[in-house]
């Protein structure tokens, strides 16, 4: 296991984890060097609060049709609001641009045979992992 060999090493450049979650045990004085420390279970849901009680309804209007997506069946008007977010766009471009999904993000985009054999191995296997939703891949 990657974690396992990296016991006790000092200096890391990169880690690719994207097979399974692993808690790596810290020492206390490193915890400052880390981007986000919370307490334990800190950020789950509390089961006394519920946010939709805290959130008011927001109404739609007709302008906002282009990013929803509305169902009427049997008198029930089903909506789902998706709010058009520069995010993705980032994220697709950070995809891109890496080393590692840039081609996994190509094939994905355009799934032929020709694009798949342009592919190494190991980056062949780990296109069955994935799905191409506009810009993003999903996991």
């Amino acid at each position: 296991m990657v974690v396992d060999i990296m016991s006790g090493s000092t200096i890391f450049s990169s880690l690719d984890l994207t097979d399974g979650f692993y808690q790596i045990v810290m020492r206390p004085e490193d915890v400052p060097l880390t981007a986000v420390s919370t307490p334990s279970d800190a950020l789950s849901r509390r089961p006394d609060n519920d946010p939709r009680d805290d959130t008011p309804a927001v109404a739609t209007t007709d302008a906002d049709d282009d990013d929803c997506i509305a169902c009427a069946t049997l008198g029930t008007n089903i909506t789902v609001v998706s709010a058009v977010n520069p995010l993705r766009d980032d994220i697709a471009e950070v995809y891109s641009r890496d080393v590692f999904y840039s081609p996994i993000v190509r094939y994905c985009s355009d799934p032929s045979n020709e694009a798949l054999r342009s592919l190494s191995a190991s980056t062949r296997a780990h296109t069955v992992r994935y799905s191409f939703d506009g810009k993003l891949l999903m996991f």
